[in-house]
């Protein structure tokens, strides 16, 4: 399961756009669903009652949960880092991506809301405002990003 999700949802992240948690919670359910015919057949060897599968099911669905649910975190904790790396990218660099020569008779207000703009315009500003709410587990933790508070809430019910 781990194998399943790890790659994949990494890759959606990396193209985050406006489907990526619907893409990432189709991917959880149907990789969580071909994982277990497997599981009922290894445990149809041992004489245990429903209730034992019923648990080691509902397990399974929470690890693949958790799986996402740390890949979401550490991607989260990265979109700050990779908005400033944008930012400087446009900064430095003219309309033909050269290493901008600063002669002093630029207009770096005007360089610096393009570079601003650039980061807005980016898939990763819209995974921040569009995706963040990542809507995965009941608890809501905050994370602090530029001194602004973005809410981060994975719900379980839409993972189930």
């Amino acid at each position: 399961l781990r194998k399943a999700l790890v790659e994949p949802v990494e890759s959606l992240f990396d193209a985050a756009g406006q489907t990526t948690w619907a893409s990432i919670e189709s991917l959880y359910k149907r990789e969580t669903q071909a994982i277990l015919p497997e599981v009922f057949k290894a445990l149809s060897g041992f004489e245990m009652g429903s209730e034992f599968s019923e648990e080691m099911v509902s397990k399974l669905r929470d690890y693949g949960q958790s799986i996402v649910e740390n890949k979401a975190k550490e991607e989260a904790s990265k979109i700050l880092m990779h908005m400033k790396e944008r930012f400087t990218v446009v900064f430095s660099h003219d309309k033909d991506s050269m290493p901008r020569t600063w002669t002093g008779k630029e207009d770096v207000r005007a360089i610096a809301k393009e570079a601003r703009s650039a980061v807005q315009d980016s898939r990763l500003s819209n995974m921040m405002t569009n995706n963040i709410s990542l809507c995965f587990i009941v608890k809501c933790s905050y994370t602090y990003i530029a001194g602004s508070q973005t809410s981060v809430c994975i719900s379980r019910h839409s993972l189930g």
